[in-house]
């Protein structure tokens, strides 16, 4: 058992803090590489405009009138966060277990940190109030430390990349093209225009505004649209023929339209099979088995 001075604690207590901080100091210079993450992140981020945005940030729950964890502390905690991809419970412990992540943030390797609920409500505050401060700080930074690098060719993962390419469905990519027809004919000759839609059925071609999402029908309300829409894209297509062969546009006129338009009759050739009268009218389609499609 060791046995401790009277005298010591009346020496040491009134400084206790300032030894504690100068042993933290310590510890850390001699822990922490120079060539860390952390350490380089926090010579080139500049985390004051964060602060600021998070100034008026204060807890409704612990005791006391003040924050126990500060919002410059908050705040890196939630870059630790986004930088490793954790969870607040993992988060809690990489702050209280990491001599790195502890430094980071503002603790000295004595204190404990934040736990997850603290840490919690800090974030559901950020994602009410400043949704999106943090992405744009670092986005900032970015630049500001690669000043090119926004100019030059990108190689990245396309896993869960977001975008508006998925593939149509076959009754988009028909009312797609048909409305690009349309467009290519309204800019050709406004007159030939709204005699097309005049003749067309709207409703029957491009759905009315109550149309239900095509992606709630049953397979068989989904072929009875499919047959539907094809139909009066064919005669769509029949009438734009039958126009083109008549018309006296110019050839820069002719173009687009004509481009369309094949586009338009592959689709129904190599998609469906059409039924005709003895008028040469079509009165019914099909959607091809897939072995019988065109290519």
């Amino acid at each position: 058992m060791i046995i401790i001075p009277d005298f010591l604690p009346a020496v040491i207590l009134p400084f206790w803090s300032r030894l504690l901080a100068a042993l933290s100091a310590q510890i850390f210079t001699l822990a922490l590489p120079r060539r860390h993450y952390l350490v380089q992140l926090t010579q080139h981020l500049d985390c004051t405009p964060l602060e600021q945005a998070c100034a008026t940030y204060q807890h409704t729950a612990g005791p006391g009138n003040h924050a126990t964890h500060t919002v410059p502390r908050l705040v890196r905690a939630l870059l630790v966060k986004y930088l490793r991809n954790l969870s607040l419970r993992e988060l809690q412990d990489e702050i209280r277990t990491n001599l790195a992540s502890k430094w980071f943030v503002g603790y000295s390797p004595f204190e404990a940190g934040p736990d997850h609920s603290t840490l919690e409500r800090f974030e559901q505050w950020v994602i009410a109030h400043q949704a999106r401060t943090f992405f744009d700080a670092v986005l900032r930074q970015i630049d500001q430390d690669l000043p090119t690098e926004q100019q030059q060719p990108q190689i990245g993962d396309t896993y869960a990349l977001r975008a508006n390419a998925a593939q149509e469905t076959l009754i988009t990519r028909v009312r797609h093209t048909c409305r690009n027809l349309l467009g290519a004919l309204a800019a050709a000759d406004a007159a030939g225009h709204a005699a097309l839609l005049a003749d067309l059925a709207p409703a029957a071609l491009f759905g009315g505004d109550d149309e239900v999402k095509e992606y709630r029908l049953t397979v068989e309300q989904r072929r009875s649209r499919l047959a539907t829409t094809a139909v009066a894209a064919a005669h769509c297509a029949d009438w734009l023929c039958a126009y083109l062969a008549a018309s006296a546009l110019t050839d820069a006129q002719r173009l687009p339209l004509a481009t369309w338009l094949a586009h338009l009759s592959k689709i129904l050739a190599d998609e469906f099979a059409l039924t005709r009268d003895a008028q040469q009218h079509v009165t019914a389609a099909a959607e091809l088995p897939k072995e019988q499609k065109g290519s």
